[in-house]
């Protein structure tokens, strides 16, 4: 009778030895779909290179490069609500730069400082062809 494994990849699974013989515990032979590359399997090797170009690729592409921002500028409405209530600021800068102001933190408490001129701190990067800016502090100048 002709084994059911032996044109297959797998090798035919021992049957346990009888009472009072040893196992043996010799590291087993890998077939042919397991091969292997300098002493590595080639499916720990692939999940190496996936790994790796899952990290190249976030390194690149979704960090954000932010910049330090001291400047000082005029605190205008950037959008209001159905019933007029300003719901985003942005800060226009004396050299025609603007920066759109985040909500939350700091940035918050500058909603109700439309047309004050203040001097700003925190971090600004790149935002709907603008910059996004985190206030970190703040000074009502005027």
């Amino acid at each position: 009778m002709k084994d059911k494994h032996s044109g297959g990849s797998r090798p035919p699974i021992q049957p346990r030895p009888p009472l009072g013989q040893e196992i043996d515990y010799s590291p087993r032979t890998y077939t042919p779909r397991e091969k292997l590359l300098f002493g590595i399997h080639i499916p720990a090797i692939g999940l190496a290179a996936v790994v790796l170009i899952f990290l190249a690729a976030g390194c690149t592409s979704g960090a954000y490069t932010y910049e330090k921002v001291n400047n000082s500028g005029i605190v205008v409405a950037r959008d209001k609500d159905s019933g007029g209530k300003v719901t985003s600021v942005e800060i226009k800068t004396e050299s025609a730069a603007s920066f759109i102001v985040e909500n939350s933190g700091k940035g918050k408490e500058l909603l109700e400082m439309i047309d004050k001129k203040v001097e700003i701190s925190g971090k600004a990067r790149p935002f709907q062809g603008g910059k996004l800016l985190t206030v970190e502090t703040y000074k009502v100048l005027g």
